[in-house]
């Protein structure tokens, strides 16, 4: 990642919340339900992390986020490549993949 991609991602979502300023710990979105928000109140011997470990942390995870995903997509297509029976089977039995996990957090984010 690329010193302007990095600066991208901190600056958008959440992450702007550790460049806001002396004030951004009280501004936090969301305030106290983010784990953006827990970084941000958390002490490490009585000091506040500092700003660069809290950008660095979020963006870590980000990372490790879309590697999990596309691993685990790579894992499932390739299990389906070699097992031509459980691919018709999926085919023929859509609902054995569940509803998606985010269909219900989408649904309370829009209320």
């Amino acid at each position: 990642m690329t010193a302007e991609e990095r600066q991208a991602v901190i600056e958008d979502g959440e992450l702007e919340a550790v460049h806001r300023g002396p004030d951004r710990r009280a501004t936090a979105p969301n305030h106290a339900t983010t784990f953006t928000t827990f970084l941000l109140e958390a002490e490490l011997d009585g000091n506040k992390l500092e700003d660069d470990h809290v950008a660095g942390t979020m963006v870590l995870l980000m990372i490790a986020g879309i590697d999990t995903t596309w691993s685990a997509i790579g894992a499932s297509l390739w299990h389906l490549a070699q097992h031509p029976d459980d691919r018709r089977r999926l085919a023929a039995e859509p609902a054995l993949m569940g509803h998606p996990p985010w269909r219900s957090s989408c649904a309370r984010t829009r209320r």
